[in-house]
């Protein structure tokens, strides 16, 4: 048996007794915001739930951003459960396109072949999601037969069955698509245990025998399906998309300064939970002291490094105005609004609502240019 996988590792994965750790897992927002968008009729509740699972990223427009994966995963469970759509993630992957993995889903859809196009599935995982190693997805080629497994890493015991069901369910639609609606499938496998009152929706659903409570999530296929070769596939967009990704991956898997590393553990979910240095020291796999000799040694201090990420939080969310200050204050970790002004005049001088109002003010002056600067400390 062959299985293909890709060891992506990011920059602040490290290795400590044997045990991978690292920051905590992210997705790509925009998965999130076309789940929104599928959703659209049900935008308030949806905006509602990224405030709830602190998943809305300082600027939405941000085509990099990453949010938490854990948020993520309970944001999903939670809609299934305020719609009263049991089988939501089923129902998202339903009507899926390549849109929902950006630009991985084009990139698969200009593959010259099934084989080629799961092989990248796998491979540029990490611009979807940031996982440790092994990648999430597998591609197991057997005799006669390819599993294409999907493992959620799920650290805090959120329940990723809607995950588990939307991906496997968008990964079999865009399979489909790419052979013109001539593709089989053999079995699936789902981690989870069966729903109650499921039926027969997910025989439905995949055409096939679907067995719950196994090792893996997984779609099963004829190994013949790997030759299929789609229709008017434009061959000098493959090398363009893959360019692109591979530029996208390379990014999020460069080993940095330590400085860098540093910062990329200083998450939003991390600050707002207290980014205190022994929380960023064990994702990295090192001592509280020699986290403090390191970042001496660049020029820089953790205490420096945390007030420059908060005050670039806090600056992106002052630009949303729907976002109140009272609300950035909390997502930064402060107990009152007080603090947030104290820091705001440290930084720029001024309060929080005089920075709102001056951004509004030389926003109609220079479209959007703020004449605040950054006092240095």
């Amino acid at each position: 048996m062959l299985i293909i996988s890709v060891n992506c590792v990011g920059a602040c994965h490290q290795m400590r007794q044997g045990t991978a750790v690292g920051p905590e897992p992210s997705i790509a927002f925009s998965v999130v915001q076309s789940i929104c968008d599928a959703l659209r009729k049900h935008r308030a509740l949806t905006r509602e739930g990224l405030s709830r699972f602190h998943i809305l990223p300082a600027d939405e427009y941000d085509l990099d951003a990453r949010v938490s994966l854990s948020g993520y995963l309970a944001f999903l469970d939670w809609l299934s459960d305020e719609l009263e759509r049991p089988f939501l993630g089923l129902e998202l992957s339903e009507h899926g396109g390549p849109d929902m993995l950006g630009a991985v889903g084009y990139l698969f859809l200009s593959s010259t072949n099934l084989e080629v196009a799961l092989k990248r599935l796998v491979r540029y995982g990490v611009a979807i999601q940031d996982w440790p190693s092994p990648s999430p997805r597998q591609l197991r080629v057997e005799a006669d037969y390819v599993q294409l497994t999907y493992s959620v890493l799920n650290e805090r015991n959120v329940d990723a069955r809607q995950d588990a069901e939307f991906t496997l369910g968008l990964d079999w639609r865009l399979i489909q698509v790419f052979c013109g609606g001539h593709a089989s499938l053999v079995q699936v496998d789902f981690e989870h245990d069966r729903p109650a009152n499921s039926g027969s929706v997910y025989r439905r659903f995949f055409g096939v025998p679907v067995l719950f409570d196994r090792p893996v999530n997984a779609l099963h296929m004829p190994r013949a399906l790997l030759a299929t070769q789609p229709r008017n596939v434009d061959p000098h967009l493959f090398p363009i998309l893959d360019a692109h990704v591979r530029n996208t991956v390379s990014r999020r898997t460069r080993i940095a300064g330590f400085s860098d590393q540093v910062r990329d553990c200083l998450t939003p979910d991390l600050i707002r939970r207290g980014a205190r240095a022994d929380l960023v020291a064990g994702l990295l796999g090192v001592s509280v002291s020699t986290l403090q000799r390191r970042l001496r040694a660049e020029g820089t201090t953790f205490k420096r490094l945390v007030d420059e990420s908060m005050m670039s939080l806090a600056t992106a969310w002052m630009r949303q105005d729907h976002v109140s200050i009272s609300a950035i204050a909390g997502r930064l970790g402060y107990a009152e609004t007080a603090c947030l002004t104290r820091a705001f005049r440290r930084w720029y001088g001024v309060t929080p609502r005089a920075f709102r109002e001056n951004l509004a003010e030389t926003g109609k002056k220079s479209g959007g240019r703020s004449n605040l600067q950054h006092h240095s400390n």
